[in-house]
């Protein structure tokens, strides 16, 4: 017995489209490195947002455990003299005041360093790179240098280089 041959399954391209893809692959590996730099650089817009959220934050709480002095005028009873003078539409009151007598101002010179141990939370973080580093970070280049071979002089039998002519 002879067996049926199944028709034969002809398949029609569109020959345009076929076109796009053969020659497609060039554009297509474009639109992937440019996807790739656009997510990276990305990432890296969102790295020095949070550094300098992290710095203002830093900051606030640095403000926040400060503690100003109240200048007041009881407070501050080193007025020597008051003179008020007239000019034009004006009137000008000049103070001399005497601030050697008040703790609020005048100390005496001496450095001191802060005790390890007292070293509050905002001065233990520091960033692992600087706000300007991070800037200026381009994610296009490797952050690993490539080693190369240096460059070995020909020696005759001598042992001694030989001049190039």
């Amino acid at each position: 017995m002879r067996s049926r041959k199944a028709p034969k399954l002809s398949l029609i391209f569109d020959e345009e489209k076929r076109r796009d893809y053969l020659t497609g692959f060039r554009k297509r590996k474009l639109q992937r490195k440019k996807k790739a730099r656009e997510a990276a650089e990305a990432r890296l817009a969102e790295e020095i947002k949070a550094i300098k959220t992290k710095y203002k934050e830093a900051a606030r709480a640095r403000l926040a455990g400060m503690k100003m002095p109240d200048f007041g005028d009881a407070d501050l009873d080193t007025v020597r003299s008051r003179e008020e003078q007239v000019i034009g539409d004006h009137s000008v009151i000049f103070e001399q005041i005497d601030i050697s007598n008040s703790h609020y101002f005048v100390g005496k010179n001496e450095v001191s360093a802060p005790h390890p141990d007292c070293l509050s939370a905002s001065d233990e973080f520091r960033p692992p790179m600087s706000l300007k580093a991070a800037l200026k970070m381009n994610p296009k280049k490797s952050s690993k240098r490539r080693l190369t071979k240096k460059k070995q002089h020909k020696t005759g039998k001598s042992g001694h280089k030989r001049k190039r002519s």
